[in-house]
Formats: structure tokens, sequence, C-alpha cells
């Protein structure tokens, strides 16, 4: 409904409602951008930090907020802001640049079409002249305990004291009433949890929950060393970029999200690593694309519900670069856009309202 916008992002929450509507959206290296102004539940939270970034219908328009903007004005507004100049995404040469591609992180698999639309970025990509070849983040789910750790630190003070006195979401009340309960009865609903092979929900309980100051200190330290970790592995594959979903799957119906966090863990590794990551839309659901595979646990379960009503609605990829190249994670997404904008099925943006809304 607009040309641009500007969001925040310490989840995921500029990528994945970008890849939901498919728009495009950028989450920039964190400090690119000055965070003045802002207002966020957990002020003075420092372990896993938002970054404002913007939101537009394609990626050239995301560069060209970018060109728009003064480093020096940026740097001034802000003293975590280095006054770097903006590099061109057109400078990038992409003959030959390493990504690196997977669709699982370990979490929760990615949905049938969610495959589908990284399987054909990454057609895209070769086509374009560069080399694309698996990558495997390493152990996601110790990072995703980690971030989740960290951020309910307080025991949900924060968040309990947001929703009071007012009407809480159904999404949120789960979140409340966990908050809530004591540590010694989590530890032993998550032991229930495991011995009901409920792995994620196991993950969730054992993660969050207050902690001491001690604690959170080794679980920031555990976010700064996977950051290396990550890099580190990306160094010995010989990758420059990444090339996976954004979210496990597409768009949910409203309160859809209730008990689905682990869903975004395919952003959230990004946000713990604090590396640029962008997003660019690709294609849209088949018909023979909304069966999961059932299973036992919950959040598959869920998924399959998600993707049964999924049929029609957009996909996106989500493109991660080095810190401060946030210009090659906009040239690549470019490359994938001028590739894919012609197929079938493509979600092009603005959507013209049918003849009945007229």
């Amino acid at each position: 409904m607009s040309p641009l916008g500007v969001g925040t992002d310490i989840g995921g929450s500029i990528r994945t409602p970008a890849a939901f509507c498919g728009i495009a959206g950028l989450k920039p290296t964190l400090d690119r951008l000055p965070m003045k102004g802002y207002r966020t539940v957990l002020a003075g939270q420092e372990t896993v930090r938002g970054m404002g970034g913007p939101m537009a219908r394609s990626a050239a328009d995301l560069g060209l907020f970018f060109r728009g903007l003064d480093p020096a004005r940026l740097a001034a507004l802000d003293p975590r802001v280095p006054p770097l100049p903006w590099q061109q995404p057109s400078d990038v040469r992409l003959d030959g640049l390493r990504v690196g591609v997977y669709v699982d992180d370990g979490v929760l698999a990615a949905s049938h079409a969610v495959v589908r639309g990284v399987e054909r970025a990454a057609d895209a990509l070769r086509a374009r002249g560069m080399t694309v070849q698996p990558f495997t983040p390493p152990d996601v789910r110790s990072m995703l305990s980690s971030y989740l750790g960290g951020l309910s630190a307080d025991g949900g003070a924060g968040l309990v004291a947001a929703l009071a006195g007012g009407e809480v979401d159904a999404v949120l009340e789960p979140l409340r009433r966990m908050a809530a309960v004591p540590a010694a009865a989590r530890r032993m609903l998550a032991r229930a949890a495991h011995a009901l092979r409920q792995d994620n929900l196991a993950l969730m309980l054992d993660a969050m929950g207050d902690k001491s100051v001690a604690e959170l200190w080794r679980l920031t330290d555990r976010l700064r060393t996977y950051r290396t970790t990550l890099v580190e592995a990306m160094e010995r594959g010989g990758v420059e970029v990444l090339l996976c979903p954004v979210f496990a799957t597409p768009a949910m119906p409203h309160g859809g999200s209730k008990n689905f966090t682990l869903a975004s863990s395919y952003s959230i590794l990004f946000n713990a690593t604090q590396l640029p990551a962008g997003v660019v839309p690709v294609t849209r659901v088949r018909p023979d694309e909304t069966r999961r595979s059932r299973a036992a646990d919950l959040l598959v379960r869920q998924a399959a519900r998600i993707d049964a009503a999924s049929e029609g609605l957009p996909v996106g990829v989500q493109v991660v670069g080095r810190a401060w190249r946030d210009h090659e994670v906009l040239a690549v997404m470019e490359a994938i856009e001028a590739e894919v904008k012609r197929d079938e099925g493509y979600p092009a943006t603005p959507v013209e309202p049918c003849a009945s809304a007229r």
C-alpha cells in the first residue's frame, strides 16, 4: 500500500512480514543505521539488539533508500554508527561469487513451496554466473536456546509490565503464562516434554525464564562466539553469501503464530549473528504444495495446518552477507529479482484491485 516503509527487526520483524506480503526488506548490519528515537519493551537489553531497516516493493527501491542517506549525518545522530560511505550494489561483481544454500536449519523443515522458492532463487543466481553450493549452518538449536534465554532473562517482567492493564492478544497469552511459571516447574515440564519426544517444546521451556547476571553474561558470550563460529564456517566453505528460507512456512492464518516462535529460527540466526539479511519475493504457493508429512511433534503439526491454508500466498527467500557488505546482499537480491520476475506466479506488486472492489 506504500512505496517505502521502515521497520525494526530483532527476530525477523522486517524480513518475515516482507516475505509473507511478497515485498522486499533488509535488516542491515547491526549499527548501519541510527536507532535514536526507537522504543522497545526491553529497553536496555543488549544481548540481542534490534536493527531498523527499509521495506519496499523491490530490492532496487531498498538501494534507493540507502543512497538517499548521508553517512556522516547518520553517525552524528548515533555514535554507534560508523560514517561509512554507502557502496553501490551495481559495483558488485557477481560473476564467480560463491553462495552457500540450505533449506533446513535443523529446527523445523521448510514447507515445500519455501524449498522450491529457494531452489528457484539458486537457479537464478547460477544463471547470473554465481557458484551455488550446499551449506550447513552450525548447531542452530544451540544458538536458538541462547537467543531465547537472553531475551527472557528478566523472567518476562518487561513483557508482563507492557501487557498490564489491557486486553492481551491470544497469540501473546502463552508467553505471559510461561513467564509466570516458576523455574523448578518449568524444568520439570521440560523433562516431561523431552520424555514425550517434544524436543521443540522442551527447547523453549529449557531456554526461557529468569537468569542471574552471571548466566546472562554466559548467554551473551555464547551468542558472540556463535557469530564467529558461523563466519568461520562460511570461510571454510569458501562462501561469501548465504541463500536460505526466511521462515519455515508461508504466511499464517490470523492467530497462527501462537506457540510458533521456533519457526522464526531461519531469521533469528542473523539477529543473533548481527549480519545483514534481506528478503526478496520469488513465487507463490502452488496447489500441490500445501501438504506436509504428519509427525508427533507439535510444531510440525502446526506447520502442517498452516501449509494446508497457504495456496496462492507469496514466497520470499533470504539473502545474507558478511558484516558491512549490505550492498552485496542487495546486489544478489536484485539478481534474483531480475531472473524470477518473468516467472508465472511471481508475486508482483502493486496488486491491482479486482473489478468488484473498484
